[in-house]
């Protein structure tokens, strides 16, 4: 389990649609983002990176719309995950919450040493990476 408690996930799981769900979504299988499984293998989320590389198109919307539909149509959830909500603290905390909320994950309560390892690894992530090997990055070496 990572930090948040929340069970392992399988990053670009293919699924295989059931009938119904194939004439919903016009396809045989589709890939999850996120893939998560409920601990208690009851429920199943999607956790589906969104951008305007790939979303901007009516066409993509609409297909993500159909696969989202046959996707829910046999029990997985799908929640959408922008990068604005990713590196915003607050709504990626709101964002973690409603993920545990509806797989009946209990939330942790975060001690203080976790909330600046937290911290500090955001700060690595969500640098600007076209800085990565300059000096103009502060870096505290941790002895």
């Amino acid at each position: 389990m990572g930090g948040e408690g929340i069970p392992i996930a399988e990053n670009n799981r293919r699924i295989h649609l059931s009938q119904p769900a194939r004439r919903l979504a016009n396809r045989d299988s589709c890939v999850a983002d996120i893939f998560i499984e409920s601990s208690n293998h009851a429920q199943y989320m999607d956790i589906e990176c969104q951008s305007a590389f790939i979303h901007e198109h009516a066409e993509a919307f609409l297909s993500d719309a159909e696969r989202t539909a046959a996707l829910q149509s046999m029990g997985i959830q799908v929640v959408p995950l922008t990068y604005k909500t990713l590196i915003n603290p607050r709504g990626f905390h709101a964002f973690i919450e409603t993920v545990e909320r509806q797989l009946d994950i209990p939330l942790r309560k975060k001690t203080p040493w976790m909330e600046d390892r937290e911290k500090e690894l955001d700060r690595l992530l969500f640098m600007d990476w076209s800085k990565l090997g300059s000096w103009e990055i502060p870096y505290r070496r941790r002895t």
